[in-house]
């Protein structure tokens, strides 16, 4: 059994980030293999679908399984082609990946924070390469605009949701501005339930 072989058939599947196939003492063909990990799913432009995992290396779909993830979509390009393993990382790709390192960035910002991964379910890239955020709870849409402080965004806006539509209700905004310095700019929601 030439193991070398088998390991590099295994490893076309862009799904298995490490395998290692090896014989016992007693006979017996051992594959030890660990998966890669998708942390975002990602729809561009084009209505390609793919994942990115914990290193930015893109994952394909699969019709047997879909994770439970922070969809991305919007005006985002693919810059190389979905079939096989890329990394966003990848220098080739230096100015043409910009988007995907970003929403990379945001969705590990958002999945390491209990409260951010528990109440944002989408992001959406807009025409003007900013950022809006679609919550589970609450009819608004959260305009982050560009990464800029995006940190200090989300530190505003967590203690607007929990200082201000704790008091007033969390259908009283249709947007929730995030793009100005030290201030929060809010749509009225004309139709409420």
């Amino acid at each position: 059994v030439n193991t070398d072989t088998i390991e590099k058939i295994v490893l076309t599947n862009s799904l298995i980030r490490e395998c290692k196939v090896f014989t016992t003492s007693n006979g017996s063909l051992t594959i030890e293999i660990n998966q890669r990990e998708p942390v975002i799913r990602i729809i561009d432009s084009k209505g390609r679908n793919y994942y990115l995992d914990r290193e930015g290396s893109v994952l394909s779909t699969s019709a047997r399984f879909t994770p439970h993830l922070l969809v991305a979509n919007g005006h985002i390009k693919t810059p190389f082609e979905t079939g096989r393993l890329q990394n966003i990382f990848n220098p080739n790709y230096d100015q043409s990946a910009k988007t995907l390192r970003e929403l990379f960035e945001l969705c590990n910002f958002i999945q390491s924070n209990t409260f951010w991964n528990a109440q944002i379910v989408q992001v959406y890239v807009n025409r003007n390469k900013e950022y809006e955020l679609i919550p589970r709870v609450g009819p608004h849409i959260i305009l982050l605009g560009s990464l800029q402080d995006y940190e200090a965004k989300f530190e505003k806006l967590q203690i607007f949701y929990k200082e201000g539509l704790n008091q007033v209700g969390w259908n009283q905004y249709l947007y929730i501005n995030l793009k100005f310095k030290d201030q929060i700019v809010c749509s009225k929601n004309t139709i409420q339930p």
